[in-house]
């Protein structure tokens, strides 16, 4: 497939911003609370965990239709997959844990239900296992098109939820110098662990873009807060995640802020 053209990444920003909202946020740590108390072993424990009329459901829904979404705007060629499998929640992963009910929901009620998050998640089985090497964009001069694709990411760097996110990470920066004092003050899926994780994940997103040649690293790094300190800060506890939750946790994020000492580095563009 072609690498992302800048179409591509205003297309997955536009997908960004209508699904990683502060219902969404609710939605995602509903279902992790699911998925701990094994709500998702089975189907008889999900009906029990989440029985008729219960709002949950809802919030359940709001997760999948997120990919059930992408999976219908991937088979049809209007999202990029190197974009979306590398900035997004892993669909293989979310689809393991949701397999066994959405099957169940399909005999009860709807057979055709989630069926493009089923193919998504083959589909990123699929990519991973047959991906190149990770791209370097090539340099190049500042384009109308990275400037529109870096205004629409700013936008998400000005939202009001990600403002009490950034000011969340500054006080955590300061009180917690290593990874047990995060876990004690973020535990998984609580509240404040969903405000760091908010302020990642931006820059995970911002790291897909640049590496694919979809934002301009230059507006990037000139305007954003550093990246260099960000990791910094994190490092510590993304290692202690990494072990205790998911390996490659924020990998981008590590790749970006590398990129930004090497471009510090670097002879300014004349």
């Amino acid at each position: 497939m072609d690498a992302p053209k800048h179409a591509d990444a205003m297309v997955f920003m536009e997908y960004y911003k209508l699904w990683d909202t502060p219902f969404d946020n609710e939605a995602w740590n509903a279902v992790r609370r699911l998925r701990t108390d094994g709500a998702f072993d089975s189907c008889e424990a999900f009906r029990q965990a989440v029985p008729d009329g219960d709002p949950r459901f809802g919030l359940v829904e709001r997760v999948f239709c997120a990919f059930e979404q992408a999976g219908v705007l991937m088979r049809n060629g209007l999202l990029h997959p190197a974009l979306y499998f590398e900035g997004w929640a892993p669909p293989e992963a979310a689809w393991e844990m949701a397999a066994t009910v959405i099957k169940g929901i399909r005999q009860d009620r709807n057979p055709e239900w989630c069926t493009n998050f089923e193919w998504l998640a083959q589909r990123a089985s699929q990519w991973r296992a047959s991906r190149a090497e990770d791209a370097m964009a090539g340099d190049c001069r500042v384009t109308p098109g990275d400037v529109m694709v870096y205004l629409n990411m700013l936008d998400r760097f000005e939202t009001p939820a990600y403002e009490r996110a950034w000011r969340f990470f500054r006080e955590l920066a300061e009180a917690c110098p290593d990874y047990d004092s995060f876990r004690e003050r973020c535990p998984l899926w609580s509240e404040p662990y969903a405000q760091f994780d908010r302020v990642l994940c931006t820059y995970e997103t911002a790291a897909v873009l640049i590496r694919h040649g979809g934002l301009s690293k230059d507006l990037f790094f000139e305007q954003i807060p550093r990246v260099v300190d960000v990791w910094a800060a994190a490092a510590p506890w993304v290692q202690g995640l990494r072990q205790d939750y998911r390996a490659g946790l924020f990998r981008s994020v590590e790749w970006l802020a590398a990129r930004m000492k090497q471009w510090e580095q670097e002879p300014a563009a004349l």
